[in-house]
């Protein structure tokens, strides 16, 4: 899960935005309907559409497919379940938002004690160093431009 955080993979909500809520509800689909054939088809067509609509509402669309790859990885290595039902699917996906909000809470604790008792290395340039750096940038971009 750590890896998913670091990688700050885009989450449901913003793949709704920015291509389609239909879009984000075949891609979570897929991930359901793969985990359904790992267990032989347990799930009727009607229990996958109420996992993806849990899966896709509220604050389930902080998740991203990342995260859900994983749930359903957990649950096809589990050897408790050998059946599976809604509950046990929808239980496995609140329990890993709550994994990845508690990374997302240590990671960010961990960045703020890392940054409180030092100045980033931008605040000791001097302005000129700066200038220097933007005009070097200038020039590659006008570099870069010439055919």
């Amino acid at each position: 899960m750590k890896s998913v955080v670091e990688n700050r993979f885009p989450s449901l909500g913003r793949i709704s935005r920015e291509h389609g809520n239909d879009i984000m509800e075949i891609c979570v689909g897929v991930l359901i309907s793969d985990l359904n054939t790992t267990f032989e088809g347990s799930l009727s067509k009607d229990a996958i559409e109420e996992i993806i609509a849990e899966a896709t509402t509220g604050l389930m669309l902080n998740h991203c497919l990342e995260t859900l790859f994983l749930v359903c990885k957990k649950l096809k290595q589990d050897d408790k379940i050998f059946k599976l039902t809604v509950n046990k699917v929808v239980r496995a996906i609140h329990d890993g938002l709550e994994e990845y909000q508690k990374e997302v809470m240590a990671q960010n604790y961990n960045n703020h004690l890392a940054n409180q008792f030092h100045d980033p290395i931008e605040n000791r340039r001097s302005e000129q160093e700066k200038k220097l750096d933007h005009e070097a940038l200038l020039m590659l971009q006008k570099m870069k431009k010439k055919p």
